[in-house]
């Protein structure tokens, strides 16, 4: 066979594949309904809307509290291009399903970008392509949904991380941009503390690498304190070329492992208005 027929005949597959998907997710589970998407996508096509309109009458029908929709990518593309690509597709089944009756103040919304595919060895994988609806009836886990005017962004879905070029500790646009949004779900949470933990690439002598990383820790809790962190509720640790996010080998400008991790102690509590 050609490698054009090839081509044309696995693009057949993957769509008579996705064709199916509706009635195969929710075949598997009463409660779980998966749209998924083209590559590169976050417009819903004919098999999504089945899929949600079909959600929208079970939500409803079944009067729960929340939904969580989770959005996700394949692993084409940049992680930050990905999470980014998730997102969007988040919040267009979040407006779909909106529009369509569920209250806007009963979803929850997060994206995980490429972090949990279904399937890990191809990186165009259609399956991984999805936006996973969770219905929820448990008043615990939809805090917030009385008082609440529009969705809510449930970030403990996701992790944060601020990403340096190479032998930098200076933020760039997409650093602030991720270290904004952490600082807007912190508003919401009353957490015991946050830490940041800071890694360098093994470009560069080690012992210059731990002192880089412990710049870019200080560099991002400067950032944060201006957006209203307490400035003694932020613990700093620095790992320098330790535990990179991928291993590599020899020195190698890897631009995953030039990063600063936040996590916060604590479960979120909902803050009290002001």
């Amino acid at each position: 066979m050609r490698g054009q027929d090839m081509k044309i005949l696995i693009t057949h597959l993957i769509a008579v594949t996705l064709s199916l998907m509706p009635s195969l997710t929710q075949a598997a589970g009463d409660k779980d309904f998966i749209v998924f998407f083209q590559t590169n996508s976050a417009t819903i096509d004919s098999n999504g809307r089945d899929t949600l309109n079909s959600f929208v009458g079970f939500y409803t029908s079944h009067q729960l509290l929340c939904v969580s929709v989770m959005g996700h990518t394949d692993a084409a593309g940049s992680d930050r291009y990905n999470l980014r690509l998730s997102e969007q597709r988040v919040k267009a089944v979040a407006t779909y399903i909106g529009d369509k009756g569920v209250p806007s103040n009963q979803i929850r919304l997060g994206w995980k970008g490429e972090q949990t595919p279904i399937v890990r060895a191809i990186a165009e994988e259609p399956f991984n392509r999805r936006v996973t609806l969770a219905p929820i009836d448990d008043p615990v886990a939809c805090p917030g949904s009385k008082a609440s005017t529009g969705p809510v962004v449930i970030y403990d879905y996701r992790d944060f991380f601020a990403y340096f070029a190479h032998d930098s500790a200076t933020l760039d646009t997409d650093a602030r941009d991720e270290l904004d949004q952490y600082a807007e779900f912190h508003k919401g949470c009353q957490f015991i503390g946050i830490l940041l933990t800071a890694h360098a690439d093994t470009s560069g002598p080690s012992r210059y690498n731990l002192k880089l990383s412990q710049r870019r820790a200080q560099a991002v809790k400067n950032y944060l304190t201006t957006k209203g962190i307490a400035a003694e509720t932020i613990r700093m640790k620095w790992e320098g070329e330790r535990h990179p996010a991928l291993t590599t080998q020899g020195e190698v400008r890897e631009p995953l492992n030039r990063r600063v991790s936040i996590e916060w102690i604590g479960d979120c509590q909902e803050a009290d208005a002001p």
